[in-house]
């Protein structure tokens, strides 16, 4: 009986919180819809709304931006190698950028 009521009470937080994300979600989108590039980045294949929100808020203004790769590396993950003066590295991610950008193209990615 008592675990039933544990997870009764679990689902009903459970769909609080949904119902709370969602409307943060449709917020994100009414601010979204004022701002140049996001009807491109909409039509991404995968990239939602919280996506779109958080690249933005870490890159900021992608105009600014004249190729790919220069987001690429604000975010860290442009390729460099590792090496000292005795040996020749490996081609590795360099990570020098932002640390918050460069999770969510790895999320995103993962995702994909």
């Amino acid at each position: 009986m008592e675990a039933k009521q544990d997870l009764q009470r679990l689902l009903d937080e459970f769909e609080r919180i949904t119902d709370i994300l969602e409307q943060v979600e449709r917020e994100l989108g009414t601010l979204l819809e004022g701002i140049p590039l996001v009807s491109q980045l909409r039509s991404v294949k995968g990239l939602g709304t919280i996506y779109i929100a958080a690249i933005l808020s870490s890159a900021g203004d992608l105009r600014l931006y004249s190729h790919g790769r220069q987001l690429l590396r604000r975010a860290g993950l442009n390729l460099a190698e590792s090496s000292s003066g005795k040996r020749k590295g490996e081609i590795v991610i360099s990570k020098r950028g932002d640390a918050k950008l460069r999770n969510i193209c790895i999320l995103r990615c993962l995702h994909w």
